[in-house]
C-alpha cells in the first residue's frame, strides 16, 4: 500500500514518496492526535455493553480478527500497524487526499476544494474499513482526524499518530474484548458459556448417574 501510494502520488506530480522520506515528523503532535482516536476507540468498546449495534462490532472482532491477531507478540502487532500506519496515509492522505483537493481546486473556493477533499478522503477510508455500520462511522471520523492532521503537520507525522494509536488499539481491544474461555466472548449471550450449551447438558465425566 506505501508502494501504491508512493506510486501513484509521484505520477500524480504530488511528490508523496518525497513527504514520505523527507525530514517532517512533529511526535507532540503525533502523540496529541492520538487523545481524539482513543478516546472514539475507548467510547466504542464501552458502548458494546449496551447498544446492540457496538455489540455486535464485538462480535464480529471475537469471531474475526481477535483469534489471529492474538497470536501475535506485542513487536508483531507492532509491525502490523507500521503497515497499516505508514501504507494508509501514504495512499489516502498522501496521494487520495491531496489529489481530490487539487483536482477540486479548478471549481471550487480553496477552502471549499480542502474541505471536500478531505471529507472525500475520509468517507472513501471508512468504507473500505466498514466491518459493521459503526464501525464505518469509526473509520470515518477517524479519517476526518488523520486528513486534518495531514494538512497541518505532514505525512510523516500523520503516519506516525496512524501506527502508536493501532498499536496500542489492537492491544486494548484484545485485552478487553479477547478474555479468556468462560468470559463473556465464550458466553452465548444469556449467561451461559459454551461448555454449557453442549448437547444434552450431560453429566461430568467421571460423575455416577443414580438408578431411577
Amino acid at each position: 500500500m506505501t508502494a501504491l501510494g508512493c506510486v501513484l502520488g509521484d505520477a500524480a506530480g504530488l511528490g508523496v514518496t518525497a513527504q514520505l522520506m523527507g525530514a517532517g515528523l512533529s511526535l507532540p503532535a503525533a502523540l496529541g492526535y492520538i487523545v481524539p482516536l482513543a478516546g472514539m476507540c475507548l467510547a466504542g468498546t464501552m458502548a458494546a455493553e449496551s447498544l446492540d449495534e457496538f455489540a455486535r462490532l464485538k462480535r464480529v472482532f471475537q469471531a474475526e480478527l481477535i483469534p489471529q491477531l492474538g497470536q501475535l507478540p506485542l513487536w508483531g502487532l507492532g509491525l502490523l500497524a507500521l503497515g497499516a500506519g505508514v501504507g494508509e496515509e501514504t495512499l489516502f492522505r498522501g496521494f487520495m487526499q491531496t489529489a481530490a483537493i487539487q483536482g477540486l481546486g479548478g471549481v471550487l473556493p480553496a477552502d471549499a476544494a480542502t474541505a471536500a477533499g478531505l471529507a472525500a478522503s475520509a468517507v472513501i477510508f471508512g468504507a473500505l474499513h466498514a466491518l459493521t455500520p459503526s464501525y464505518f462511522l469509526f473509520a470515518t471520523a477517524a479519517g476526518f482526524v488523520f486528513g486534518f492532521e495531514y494538512l497541518q503537520h505532514g505525512l510523516q507525522t500523520a503516519a506516525a499518530t496512524h501506527w502508536l494509536y493501532d498499536w496500542a488499539a489492537l492491544i486494548y481491544i484484545i485485552r478487553v474484548w479477547g478474555g479468556p474461555a468462560g468470559s463473556d466472548g465464550d458466553s452465548d449471550g444469556g449467561g451461559r458459556s459454551s461448555s454449557d450449551n453442549k448437547s444434552g447438558a450431560g453429566p461430568e465425566p467421571g460423575s455416577v448417574q443414580q438408578g431411577p
